[in-house]
């Protein structure tokens, strides 16, 4: 994504609480037109001098600030483009949170702009997240291809720094299962390794503890003492037969399995960014900078 998803989050939550709802006035002009969307300077102007207040949120220049209001913007279009508002979930969640919000307003703990302002924060957030989860996260946590294909693109970015081991560590309650599990991690799809493991021999106790591993010195004791250190290890006492199966990995990872949690964050980015592309190129934009500046001006 343009930003880690904590940050985007943190920018979600952000513009949401001090969104200014405000009528068509001549002394409040439009800063920025996204689509049918019109954003106007009191609203640009609260958010922006709000986020300058908060140590938490990233600090950038005004310039990329501005970029970011606006993909934030196209985003939440999209959703609504998409009738991710009027589905019966995001009615359902948005009722929950007006029903708890309206304790606070009978009790007076919270003014009628005060409320107006929360609602429309939670609107946008879950339209955000919403939206989010259909074109970055969820697509990337289960677009093998997808991820497979980056991978290979931008292997020469993933060059290891270090030594990796590649491989499994088996616990075991008896020496003959030690045996058995070697014969199958030989023979057995590694995608399918484990869970063909525990239905064998886990289903009504547990007696085998099997782990797939890519760790560098520092990251696991057995790992260190067997293979960085070939001294051995020492097993648990309740499983006291271990094997340690796999390799030592020396220049880059051999797949993107090796190191997914790196490769998706990186490839929600990848998608993040090419979709960010799109709406850029799909719906007009009109930003008034003669007017915007004055914001940073003041």
């Amino acid at each position: 994504m343009l930003m880690t998803t904590f940050k985007l989050i943190c920018f979600c939550i952000v513009i949401n609480l001090t969104s200014v709802l405000v009528g068509q006035s001549n002394t409040d002009p439009i800063v920025m037109q996204i689509g049918t969307d019109t954003v106007r300077l009191s609203e640009f102007e609260y958010i922006y001098k709000k986020n300058l207040s908060i140590e938490s949120v990233e600090q950038v220049s005004f310039e990329e600030y501005i970029n970011m209001f606006k993909d934030y913007k196209l985003k939440i279009l999209e959703a609504k483009r998409l009738g991710l508002d009027k589905t019966v979930n995001f009615r359902r969640e948005l009722d929950v949170y007006k029903a708890i919000l309206n304790i606070s307003k009978d009790n007076q703990e919270l003014s009628e702009t005060e409320y107006k302002h929360l609602i429309h924060e939670y609107e946008e957030g879950i339209l955000l997240f919403d939206i989010s989860n259909e074109k970055i996260w969820n697509k990337a946590n289960h677009d093998q291809k997808g991820l497979e294909r980056y991978f290979i693109k931008n292997k020469a970015k993933y060059k290891l720094q270090e030594a990796h081991f590649k491989g499994y560590i088996a616990e075991c309650k008896n020496e003959a299962t030690v045996t058995k599990i070697k014969q199958l991690i030989k023979s057995t799809n590694p995608d399918s390794l484990i869970s063909l493991i525990q239905s064998i021999y886990n289903k009504n106790e547990e007696t085998v503890r099997i782990n797939h591993y890519f760790v560098k010195y520092g990251e696991n004791k057995h790992i260190d003492l067997a293979i960085f250190e070939q001294k051995g290890f020492s097993p648990d006492s309740k499983f006291p037969f271990m094997s340690i199966e796999g390799k030592i990995i020396q220049d880059y990872p051999e797949n993107y399995k090796d190191i997914k949690g790196q490769i998706t964050y990186d490839y929600q980015n990848y998608l993040d960014r090419q979709w960010i592309k799109e709406l850029n190129k799909k719906y007009k934009i009109i930003i008034y900078h003669d007017i915007i500046k004055t914001v940073k001006e003041d």
